[in-house]
């Protein structure tokens, strides 16, 4: 209902539609990432892993 609301409103208000249709693909988005938590973490592992490494390489090079 809210999204019909804010279609309508495109003509007049369209800066203030896509901020709210940006709202709702990021709640979008966010339910996806909730599915895909288990791919989400071992992604996250895999690079904090190797921000880590990066960082000591930095500090080895200082």
């Amino acid at each position: 209902m809210v999204l019909f609301v804010n279609l309508s409103l495109i003509h007049t208000y369209p800066l203030f539609t896509i901020i709210h249709i940006s709202e709702y693909w990021i709640l979008l988005t966010k339910c996806i990432r909730k599915r895909s938590s288990f791919r989400k973490a071992y992604f996250f592992q895999n690079t904090s892993k190797s921000k880590n490494e990066f960082t000591e390489n930095r500090s080895l090079r200082i």
